[in-house]
């Protein structure tokens, strides 16, 4: 599901430590994180799962060394900034917020999706480029989650059906009715895919709490000798800093929350470090709050 696919107005939230939250209340300043520096190790496996699905006219790549440096590139080459629709979630709170100091920023997909356009299109510009490597592509969907081993199971079963038919289709044809066997084939092979999208848009079914809607930037080489050093051993892909610091305009943050757990005091503290003027709207979340004691 990409940004077209997606209410504009629909509100998203991402759950911050106070420094991240400060960071962007005071400079403007959203930070995108490299896939490769996540928790979850499956980061961008479905596109290298897509990549088998789509290629089974020959075998696969069985060598299992060779998917695993596809999936490094992707891991290194993609940023991304997670957000939620579930504002209240308490799995959120206790994730993200394992101090109960933890901040919760509101804004749309319009705003966020705005913020990617306009970094891609002013990247030329930017001090802090990635010698040889431009956005290729920038994008917010909605994660679709997956058992992702079921779907390499299935996905495997599929392609070496499709070859062993393909094989069948040879015996005793011609070489014009084999290939419109391998034709028909392949379009019935097209009309029963487990992955149907290639954003990188897929997550492990473990993580269907976060009700996560994504931003990203994905990355590629900008002429044909970056391509081949991307795609070789002496590629060095600490080129490719942890995060990148995308400038938002003043009015991306919509409202400010935090943690319902946290102390008074230290709300009180952090309020008037990051709102000293009074500028933003700020919210109380009713997550862990008592049913009796609420309106």
């Amino acid at each position: 599901m990409t940004q077209s696919d997606i209410d504009p107005n629909q509100a998203i939230y991402r759950f911050m430590n106070f420094f991240d939250a400060y960071n962007l209340v005071a400079h403007y300043t959203l930070r995108f994180t490299k896939l490769f520096e996540l928790k979850d190790l499956n980061e961008g496996v479905g596109k290298v799962l897509r990549h088998i699905e789509l290629s089974p006219v020959f075998p696969y790549p069985r060598d299992l060394q060779k998917l695993k440096s596809q999936h490094d590139i992707i891991r290194q080459t993609i940023y991304t900034t997670c957000w939620s629709k579930a504002p209240d979630d308490i799995a959120m709170w206790a994730i993200y917020s394992p101090d109960d100091s933890g901040m919760r920023i509101k804004t749309t997909v319009a705003k966020l999706a705005a913020v990617i356009e306009k970094y891609k299109n002013e990247y030329t510009t930017h001090a802090n480029k990635i010698e040889g490597f431009r956005p290729s592509q920038v994008d917010v969907f909605e994660m679709d989650y997956k058992d992702l081993r079921e779907a390499k199971k299935e996905i495997e079963k599929n392609v070496n059906a499709t070859l062993a038919a393909m094989r069948e289709s040879i015996i005793g044809k011609t070489k014009l009715e084999s290939c419109r066997a391998w034709h028909k084939i392949m379009r019935e092979r097209m009309g029963n895919l487990v992955l149907e999208e290639d954003t990188g848009k897929y997550k492990d079914i473990a993580y269907t709490h976060e009700n996560e809607i994504r931003a990203q930037i994905e990355f590629e080489a900008s002429d044909e000798d970056t391509h081949d050093y991307l795609h070789s051993q002496e590629c060095d892909f600490r080129e490719f800093p942890q995060a990148l610091h995308v400038s938002v305009d003043e009015d991306f943050i919509e409202e400010i929350c935090i943690d319902p757990r946290c102390i008074g005091y230290k709300k009180t503290v952090f309020k008037e470090i990051i709102d000293l003027n009074g500028k933003w709207a700020w919210v109380e979340s009713e997550a862990f709050g008592k049913v009796l004691e609420s309106t």
